[in-house]
Order: C-alpha cells, then structure tokens, then sequence
C-alpha cells in the first residue's frame, strides 16, 4: 500500500478528528482511561476506533525523542500484528529505533526502540529487575477489559510504582464495559470517549429454550439456527460461537454436508422453500490452527456464496472479521477454573456472561447492520452475570504469588488489585510455593525460588527444571520437555479421515513407553535428527510453526539455565553425537530420571 493510502486511511479512522484533544489530555494527566470500540483482524484491518494502531502512533509523534513508550497487549499474535501494522504507518523497520516489539522467547526490539508492543507478562517480567519501570516514560495497557491475569497483576503494579515515581505515564485503553472500575482504581482519574463505527444490530432470542437443558444439544442447536438464517436471510457472511475445537469440526462438518445436499437438490430444480439457492462455504477458527489456516477466514467468498465461519471465543473480543451480518450465540464458553482443593485446573463448559452476549452480539456490526441470533431465551440473558468473573478470581495464584516475591512485596494478601481474589487462593499459592522450596517457612524467598522467577515459564516447570540440572543429571532432556509444552497442538489432526489414520500412524513412530512427556521428547529430538526439517514435519503430521516455537523457546531456555550457573547436563546418550540418532536413542534411555524429577515436584 503506498504512503499516501496509509495516510489517507489513518485519517478515516473515528480517533483522528480527535488526535489534538487526546494528546493534550495524556500531557495533562498523568493517568487516563481511554474508552473505544475494539476492533482488529488478523489481516490488522482498522474496523474500529483505531485506538490501538494510532494513539501509540500520535504520543510518540508529539513527545519527546528520549520517551519511550510501553503498549502491552493480553496476547502474542496481536503484539506482533499491531507492532508490523504500525512500523508499516510509520514507514519505519520493525525492531529499529522507532517500532518493535518483544513477546516471550521472540525479541525484535533494541534498548534504543521508542515505541515497543509486548504481552502484559513480558512487561511483568521486566518490574523484576526495575519495579518502578524507569525505562519508560508512558506505558499503554491496551484491551484491559479482557481482564485476564496478567493484566490484572500489571495493573497493581503500575499503580504501586507511581507512588514511588509519579512523573511515571498510564494509559489504559478499553472497550465499553464497566470502565468506570479502571477510573475509580486509579484514584477517580478522567475518561477520555471515542466514538466507534458501530451499525445497529437486531436481538432475536428463542422463545422458551433454556440454557440449563441445552448444554448436551447446543452444538445441534446452533447448526439448525444456522441453516435456518442460510434458508431465509438475505445475502451476508456468518459468524456461529461454539466452545472448544471438537465442536467447531463437528458443526463445520454438518454445515458442509447440508451445503452439499442443498446444492445437490438446487441443481435438480427442487423447488423446496428450504433450499437455498445460494451455495455455502465453511471455515472453522480456534486457537491451536496454524497462522496461514485462520488466515484464510479473510478469503472473499464466490460470488453466490455465503461465508459462514464457526468459531471459539477467539472471535469474540481478538479477532474482527469483515462482512459478518450474522451471529449465532450458543450461550456457551469454555473457562479455566482451578480448583485448590485437588491442586488442578479444570476446563469447564459455563454460561456466558451479558457483556460477553452483548460483544458477541456487536460482531455482526462492525461493518454493517446485521443480525444476533441467541438459541437460548430472554429470560437467561437477564439471569446472566453482568460481567465475565477475573480470571485472577478463578485461577491459580502460584506465578503471581512467586512474582510478587521477586519484586518485593512480602504481604502479598494485601496487594492492591482491581478485583481482589480469593484469599483461599493466595494461601494455597504460598503453602505450594513453600513446598516447591521456593519460600522459606516464614514467607521469605529463597536462592531456589528467585532462580524459579528468572525462567519464563510456569513454577512448576521451572522447579522441574532447576531440579533437572541440580539432582537428576537430566537438564538437557528437560529443557526440551518445557519448550514442547510451551506450545500448543504439535501433533496435526486433519479434518479429512484418510489423511487422519494416516497422521494416527505417523505418530505412533513418537509414542514412548514412560508417558506423554517423553513422546513429546521423542518428537524434539527425531526432528532435529532430521536436521529441524520442515518436509519432515509435513511428512510426520506436525505442526511446523509450533516445533519451529519450541525450538526458539529450547534454545532461550537452554541460554537461561547457563546464565543462573547451573550445569547442563544430559544423559550419557547424548555424547555420541548431539543430534544423532544413538544420542537421541541414549537420551531417551534417561526417561526415568525425568519421570521422577517430575512426579517429585507433584
């Protein structure tokens, strides 16, 4: 897109007639809430306010050179989309002086970078070695209504270090949804509004279903709804809310197969009312897809064709797709609760909330008027809670607990948070940190638990790690058990059934006898046998991006354990060769080591 079109988009967006007003009230007050409708796609199409591409832009224009500014995002993709979004506006290469951004195990910033974007735990980790944040000048939370745990915790913590250091800038930037609670956390601060491109959108409930007895059918439901706006609404894309992957395939599947009979019958000249002369084509989206597969949900349709796109929650608040004039609401949503009386998380299947209906409902007004069909009845609606319960309310507390350690704050039951959580969850998180030896019997940090921070990843993976060097002569094989399970979905499950028998049997060449952890190291290692090859992993029916991730988050977390001092070493195996197939053979001979380093830590 040449300069003079980026230009003239910026301008079109609802922030810019706002640009001067806006930037004054940042240099007026040292915190403000910033209120506007979100909206960006993967594809960094500007459908909404333009809040998070251009106020960024338009404080780092207007202040001066020596500010550095902060913009955390609650996750990876949308850092590292924005930030190329933005050093394209500016005409600028990403990672230089101006633009760049840092997400965990991938850094393509400077010291020197202006304007960096970064995940809310990244700029966590840096309030370790610098609680008051004195790098930076302006730091921007963006979508903090999603609320989740790390934005929470960053939220306390830029609270805690204006205190210390008021000459230190907060900009909170959030959609419509209770934002007087962020005004009110930061001492009654101003609220800055900007208008959105919203288009109104008709609320059609069932007449009588019911929530409680639709959750074993409402998979069904939602695709019968479907059908029926597919058989009598006008021309327009549709966007159906499902809660996990197996449900989106399951009614991609079923959309695809009525599709196919309606097409089948049209062409016959069946003059049946219920079929559609229309033909339609089906995309599923959830998290674990690979970048190029959720990329193709922004494809045109044929001309004729509805696009209908099945999606998780993704799509409610993350992903903006253009054209949607329809939602179908299951009412429904996956949610990670911990329960500390077994010590474990459980993904439940719970109703919704009313703003998690009502951003749902506002997708299909994005970019015209459309319409929001709930399979459920008006009465749940208004029995709905008005708002999605924290994350930091229904979570364990044992990385936030250990990070609070590692900053200082030694009564961390009175840490000041948006929501405080369960005081229950706080005392669990100290008792496990103190038998993870990480706090001492008085609440103090230990060597081991300030060695547990430094690594970016969970405290129990940094435990079994730790231990791994220090007890159990097995690091090496366990760093790659960490970079495999932080990441999702490394084994490919294909939708179509020959391709799927034939990864099944692809992957039983990885199974391993001592469990899941070693078949993931099984898999590490034959692939870098293999010389990290990408054909290979085509051939094997894994993910290429997601090994590609592991290997990066092996070679950082490798770099980590040398740098606290610790020894890296690894089976007896390994030194026939690193990477050779005896190596890898002899490295798996070492599975029971790395069993118990970690059912110690259980």
């Amino acid at each position: 897109m040449s300069a003079s079109r980026i230009e003239d988009a910026r301008r079109a967006l609802p922030v810019y007639p706002l640009r001067e007003e806006l930037v004054a009230a940042v240099q007026k007050h040292p915190v403000l809430v910033v209120v506007g409708e979100t909206g960006r796609s993967l594809r960094q199409q500007a459908l909404g306010s333009g809040k998070t591409t251009q106020i960024p832009q338009y404080v780092l224009e207007a202040f001066p050179e020596e500010w550095h500014i902060a913009v955390t995002q609650p996750r990876r993709i949308a850092a590292t989309s924005v930030a190329n979004r933005v050093a394209k506006e500016q005409r600028v290469e990403l990672g230089g002086s101006r633009v760049g951004y840092t997400i965990r195990f991938d850094d393509r910033s400077t010291p020197r970078t202006r304007l960096r974007y970064m995940t809310d735990g990244v700029l966590l980790r840096e309030t370790m070695s610098d609680p008051d944040l004195r790098r930076y000048q302006l730091v921007i939370v963006d979508e903090a209504h999603e609320r989740s745990l790390d934005t929470d915790m960053l939220l306390g913590l830029l609270k805690r270090a204006r205190r210390r250091r008021p000459e230190l800038r907060v900009l909170v930037m959030s959609a419509t949804l209770n934002v007087e609670k962020f005004s009110d956390f930061f001492d009654a601060c101003p609220i800055f509004s900007i208008p959105g491109r919203v288009y109104p959108v008709e609320i059609l409930h069932h007449r009588s279903a019911r929530l409680k007895h639709l959750k074993s059918a409402h998979v069904q439901h939602v695709v019968d709804t479907a059908l029926h706006v597919h058989h009598q609404e006008p021309a327009g894309d549709m966007l159906l809310f499902l809660t996990g992957k197996q449900e989106v395939e399951q009614a991609c599947s079923e959309l695809r197969a009525a599709a196919h009979k309606d097409v089948r019958k049209h062409r016959e000249g069946n003059g049946d009312d219920q079929v559609s002369p229309m033909d339609m084509v089906v995309y599923p989206l959830y998290s674990t897809m690979d970048s190029y597969e959720q990329a193709s949900i922004f494809e045109r349709a044929p001309r004729d064709t509805r696009k209908v796109i099945v999606a998780t929650n993704i799509a409610q608040t993350s992903v903006t797709i253009p054209g949607i004039r329809y939602v179908v609401d299951c009412g429904f949503v996956k949610q990670k609760v911990y329960d500390p009386r077994v010590g474990m998380d459980a993904l439940l299947t719970v109703q919704i909330s009313q703003a998690a209906a009502l951003q749902r409902a506002g997708r299909a007004g994005r970019t015209l008027g459309g319409k929001c069909y709930r399979i459920y009845c008006k009465e749940d609606f208004e029995e709905m809670d008005r708002e999605t319960v924290p994350e930091i309310q229904r979570s364990n507390l044992l990385g936030v607990t250990l990070h609070m350690k590692r900053v200082g704050i030694d009564d961390v039951l009175d840490f000041e948070f948006l929501d405080p959580p369960d005081t229950a969850l706080m005392i669990n998180a100290i008792k496990q940190l103190y038998l993870l030896d990480a706090l001492t019997l008085d609440g103090q940090l230990t060597e081991t638990g300030r060695d547990m921070a430094a690594l970016p990843v969970s405290p129990y993976l940094s435990r079994a790690l730790i231990a791994a060097s220090r007890e159990f002569n097995c690091s090496r094989e366990m760093v790659m058990l960490a970079a495999m399970l932080s990441v999702e979905g490394v084994f490919m499950q294909p939708r179509d059934e020959a391709k799927r028998e034939k990864a099944i049997e692809a992957h039983r060449a990885f199974y391993h006898a001592s469990g899941d952890h070693c078949t993931l190291i099984s898999v590490f290692l034959k692939w870098r046998a293999a010389g990290f090859s990408h054909s290979w992993c085509c051939d094997h029916y894994l993910r290429t991006q997601a090994m590609r991730s592991a290997r990066g988050i092996y070679d950082q977390l490798r770099d980590n354990i040398q740098r606290l001092g610790t020894p890296n070493p690894s089976s007896d195996g390994a030194k026939k060769g690193d990477g050779s197939e005896d190596a890898g053979d002899g490295q798996l001979q070492a599975s029971a080591r790395i069993v118990v380093a970690m059912r110690s830590l259980q």
